[in-house]
C-alpha cells in the first residue's frame, strides 16, 4: 500500500512491482494505439517509446487522418456528423458580481477572507511580491 512512499528507501520487491504496473500499462496503451489506428502492435512498438512528434511525422506514422486546427476540425464535425449548417457556440462561465466589480480572481480571494475571518482557515501564509 505505501509502494511510493518517499519516507523510505523502496525494497527490489516494490521496485519489481512498480515496473510489472508501468509495463502492464504501456502494453494496454500500445494495444489500444494500435487498435484505434489500425496497425499492428509490432508497427507501433518500433516508435512507442515516449518520444513526442510533430504532427506531420504523427501522419506520416498512421498516429493522425489530417493535420489542422480548430477550423478545419469543426469542418469536419459538420462532415462526418452530416451537419453541415451546424454552429460552434462558445460558452463562457459567468462571473460573479465580486468578479464584475474588482476583476478576475477577487471571488477566490474575497472567499479566502471570508474563511480566515470566520475560523475556518487555521493557518494564513502571505507572500509578497517586489518589484
Amino acid at each position: 500500500k505505501d509502494l511510493l512512499n518517499t519516507f523510505r528507501e523502496p525494497d527490489p520487491q516494490s521496485l519489481k512491482v512498480l515496473q510489472e504496473l508501468i509495463d502492464d500499462s504501456y502494453r494496454q496503451f500500445v494495444k489500444a494505439v494500435a487498435e484505434g489506428r489500425g496497425l499492428k502492435v509490432e508497427e507501433v512498438m518500433k516508435f512507442a517509446d515516449g518520444r513526442v512528434f510533430s504532427g506531420k511525422r504523427a501522419k506520416e506514422l498512421g498516429l493522425v487522418d489530417e493535420l489542422g486546427g480548430l477550423d478545419r476540425a469543426v469542418e469536419l464535425a459538420k462532415e462526418l456528423g452530416k451537419c453541415p449548417k451546424a454552429q460552434v457556440w462558445e460558452v463562457k462561465e459567468k462571473k460573479g458580481l465580486v468578479e464584475r466589480l474588482l476583476g478576475e480572481g477577487s471571488s477566490e480571494a474575497l472567499n479566502n477572507l471570508i474563511g480566515v475571518l470566520s475560523g475556518d482557515v487555521k493557518e494564513v501564509n502571505l507572500m509578497y511580491l517586489f518589484n
